[in-house]
């Protein structure tokens, strides 16, 4: 690990199950949020390099990719909504 990368361990959060699968309003609602200055400190990044929008948004400056030029790329997944699909078999 480079020494100019400072990051924790990362500690997801642990998921709710339910049976039946609730509305996705009850979902966003039951759910925690991590705060962001916890997701950025996980990630390795310094505190002047994330801009504050709130305690659960922020912005990553680009600088932040010189700094961590040498560090190996990592994997992005982006989850923007959970939708529930029904599907129904007809029998021919």
């Amino acid at each position: 690990m480079s020494p100019e990368l400072h990051r924790r361990e990362f500690t997801p959060i642990k998921l709710k199950l339910h049976s039946p699968v609730p509305s996705d309003i009850d979902i966003a609602q039951e759910s925690d949020i991590k705060p962001i200055t916890q997701v950025a400190e996980e990630l390795g990044l310094l505190p002047d390099e994330i801009e504050m929008y709130g305690p659960t948004k922020a912005k990553v400056k680009l600088e932040v990719l010189n700094r961590l030029a040498d560090v190996p790329d990592g994997k992005y997944i982006d989850v923007t909504a959970i939708t529930r699909w029904v599907h129904i078999l007809a029998s021919g």
